[in-house]
């Protein structure tokens, strides 16, 4: 329920706390045909023949970061390519344009080069253009109805990468900088937030989904830069919005963490007993 092919995905979360390696993870996946997890974190759901990714990212470098990723994770890098510029006729050679998603006929061409399964573009903020306010909906909307449109022409999920709007408040799905009309265009909206009693792991919930019923939170660990998936939770993206949680949303949710670490453990109990 966390993606679907022609549709455009949002995928929100505070700098740092592993959006771009949740990212990085699923082109590896993508590129070697791995399984992904069920709504109980078994790694059961299939993800089909290997297929390729083509990546924009303005925050990490290809060869300090994003390889070593890859790398470390078992990716096909041959089924991976990566969108840094473009050239015009009669421009100067060597030399790249930036891109920006006002040339959509760039990045239209990439996608009928390399018909990529996955897009991702990160962050989105970066690629808008110098004309865009990202806060006016009558500005962003041409831009997302276009990439919706190449989504569904090649087949593709795209991944629009965002941070959220300082001091986010209310509901998890309004917490992202910009405009509204962002997961108004997206079919389905992620947040990635830090898990609260455990610094090297992060969840990833869903706060929309036009095609079901609301996925389960996974969990994964993100240790010395390394991704592994590590279960589901309870934990739902408006329980970490913190809203309609007492004073002290924090204990809530340390609460419900303590909680399921010893119903894990009576589980664990219970079936050596049947046994």
């Amino acid at each position: 329920p966390y993606l679907a092919l022609g549709k455009l995905a949002l995928l929100d979360g505070e700098p740092g706390v592993g959006k771009s390696l949740l990212s990085v993870t699923l082109a590896a996946i993508l590129s070697q045909g791995w399984p992904l997890p069920d709504q109980q974190g078994g790694l059961t759901c299939a993800s089909g023949m290997p297929s390729a990714t083509l990546l924009m990212s303005a925050e990490d470098g290809l060869a300090d970061t994003i390889r070593p990723r890859l790398d470390a994770v078992g990716a096909d890098c041959t089924r991976i390519f990566a969108l840094t510029g473009w050239h015009k006729e009669g421009d100067v050679p060597g030399e790249e344009r930036a891109f920006t998603l006002e040339y959509a006929p760039v990045l239209a061409s990439a996608l009928e080069q390399y018909h990529p399964r996955l897009v991702i573009i990160d962050p989105i903020q970066a690629y808008l253009g110098g004309k865009v306010d990202i806060n006016r909906a009558n500005e962003t909307r041409p831009l997302l109805s276009m990439l919706g449109n190449l989504a569904e022409r090649y087949h593709c999920s795209i991944i629009l990468v965002r941070h959220p709007a300082k001091g986010g408040q209310g509901r998890a799905i309004h917490r992202g900088l910009g405009s509204i009309d962002f997961i108004g265009a997206a079919r389905t909206g992620l947040f990635v937030e830090q898990h609260p009693a455990n610094a090297d792991a992060a969840l990833l919930c869903q706060t929309k989904n036009n095609l079901g019923p609301l996925g389960r939170t996974q969990l994964f660990t993100k240790g010395n830069g390394e991704f592994h998936w590590a279960g589901v939770s309870r934990l739902t993206a408006e329980m970490l919005a913190g809203t309609g949680r007492g004073p002290d949303p924090a204990a809530f949710l340390d609460a419900v963490c303590w909680l399921e670490k010893r119903l894990e453990v009576l589980k664990t109990t219970i079936d050596d007993i049947v046994r």
